[in-house]
């Protein structure tokens, strides 16, 4: 049994893919013994497969699966590690009920765990887009915060990347723990480390408005963090800049609103030289970077001949592939519902209508006037945005780093951008459980809207709508007429009505595989 498994083992350490005839033999092979397995041979064989990026036969992963259900009470944090790893690595069903015994076995062993477990674990269940228990996630944080100090540059982007992926955010606690610890490790950052840190802090939508309204603490590590990031990017060599390094930091760089005109030149210079070897996520971060400076002129002035020239080489082809990621959107639910109680009141609007000098597409562009006020403000006219649950963080509801940026975008360019968030509609839902009947749940919907845009818009009147909502609440969240007030950079509506067609491109999490076991 020991030499089965230590023989998988040794081909994954070393990287060799053996022979497809002997893999599967020895996968018979321990498919036949499988009941002498211990937790260490079960973690080393799927190690093995991940690291060499070889899918176990559907027998052997059956195998361990249930041999790891037996041994749950025995597992080791390093092995619950590289389990998680391996699973993750090879894309495997992250419903399955071997999750679940590793999940709550590591909850039992969480003052075990070590950084790079903390930080291995959050990477794991982001990858497979598994959101972990609130006990979990806790469990976690806490770890994370009295290991800091033991931290690694790897261990940072993991963690970061993995909470920003899973629309979770940490603590002001973890933030300030981190802080020093990063300026500690910052010269063993590779480029990889810094590109998707900085994207993480900037999905996570911790913008300059945002950063205002923290604690003075908070706030402090948080910019301290970009800052040694961003010293740390510059003293990398343009020609080391990957492409896609380059796109995802000149992504965050404006997201995050920074004004480091040094930075910002050296991302560009990074983009002119590498552009041409950009893929479709690249370059439609750049687009997004370019549409910034070309709406800012603080930017714009910063930017100096570099825009001009990274514009006239490849503006177009960025612009074109931003515009492709949104060509096959289907309506959501919540739009539809939202878009036939607008038709209710009378209003008229385009569904996917795409702003001509951004490329952006609105779920509604409402065509009726807006109130001359209003019309000063927002020359281009009114968005309707209907946000669902991709658009922000788990428990705040604050808008991630993509729906900040198309907001700020849109409200620079002209537009009113009114939101309807999830949470809100789905109230109305909710609703139908407690005896209110199907007309008077339209007439509320039909409310909620009208209190959402007649301050604006020149909505028809309708003596049918009553002027107050039966049994359901009709006030306007404050928030959300503070969403469309022009001095409000870091607040407008999300990128399209598909969930997921405008999420912010993740950048590839730059995991180092998980510490080998050598065999017993």
């Amino acid at each position: 049994m020991l030499k089965i498994s230590q023989t998988i083992w040794g081909f994954g350490v070393l990287c060799i893919e053996p022979d497809p005839d002997m893999l599967r033999d020895l996968s018979g092979a321990a498919v036949r013994i499988i009941t002498e397995f211990g937790c260490q041979n079960i973690s080393n064989t799927l190690y093995a497969h991940a690291n060499l990026k070889v899918q176990p036969t559907d027998a052997l992963l059956k195998a361990l699966t249930q041999q790891a259900c037996t041994k749950e009470s025995e597992f080791k944090p390093q092995e619950l590690a590289n389990i998680l790893w391996a699973w993750a690595t090879l894309g495997l069903d992250p419903n399955s009920r071997l999750m679940n015994v590793l999940e709550a076995r590591a909850l039992m062993l969480i003052n075990e765990f070590n950084s790079f477990d903390v930080a291995n674990t959050i990477w794991s269940l982001a990858t497979m887009k598994r959101q972990p228990k609130e006990d979990l996630l806790s469990a976690l944080s806490k770890r994370a915060i009295s290991e800091a100090k033991t931290f690694k540059a790897q261990d940072v982007s993991n963690l970061m990347w993995g909470l920003a992926t899973l629309s979770l955010e940490p603590s002001a606690d973890l933030v300030c723990g981190l802080e020093a610890r990063v300026i500690e490790v910052a010269d063993s950052f590779i480029t990889q480390h810094l590109a998707n840190t900085m994207w993480s802090i900037a999905q996570m939508g911790i913008g300059k408005d945002v950063r205002k309204d923290l604690e003075p603490a908070h706030a402090s590590a948080i910019d301290s963090v970009i800052s040694t990031l961003s010293k740390q990017v510059l003293r990398r060599e343009t020609r080391d800049l990957l492409p896609d390094q380059c796109a995802i930091l000149g992504w965050s760089f404006v997201v995050l609103e920074l004004q480091d005109g040094a930075l910002l030149l050296h991302l560009l210079e990074g983009l002119v030289m590498h552009i041409k070897e950009m893929d479709e996520s690249g370059l439609r971060q750049t687009h997004q970077l370019l549409l910034s400076i070309s709406l800012d002129s603080n930017l714009k002035e910063l930017a100096g001949e570099h825009i001009d020239a990274l514009v006239a080489s490849s503006g177009k082809e960025c612009r074109e592939a931003f515009e492709r990621a949104h060509s096959h959107l289907v309506n959501s639910k919540i739009q539809s519902d939202v878009a036939t109680h607008l038709k209710m009141l009378g209003l008229t609007f385009q569904e996917e209508a795409v702003d001509s000098s951004s490329g952006y597409t609105m779920d509604m562009f409402v065509e009726n006037d807006l109130l001359p006020e209003a019309a000063q403000k927002y020359p281009k006219g009114c968005a309707v945005e209907v946000d669902g649950p991709f658009h922000f963080l788990e428990k705040s509801h604050r808008p991630l780093g993509h729906t900040l940026l198309k907001r700020r975008h849109m409200l620079q360019i002209g537009y009113l951008v009114v939101p309807v968030p999830y949470w809100e509609w789905d109230e109305f839902t909710c609703a139908s459980s407690k005896n209110i009947t199907d007309a008077q749940q339209k007439e509320a919907k039909q409310v909620y809207l009208r209190a959402l845009l007649s301050q604006w818009v020149q909505v028809p009147e309708n003596p049918a709508i009553k002027s107050e909502q039966p049994a359901i609440q009709s006030e306007v969240p404050a928030s959300k007429t503070e969403l469309t007030q022009p001095e409000s950079k870091s607040e407008l509506p999300a990128i399209t009505s598909e969930e997921t067609a405008n999420k912010s491109e993740e950048p590839v999490a730059d995991t180092e595989m998980p510490a080998q076991n050598g065999e017993e």
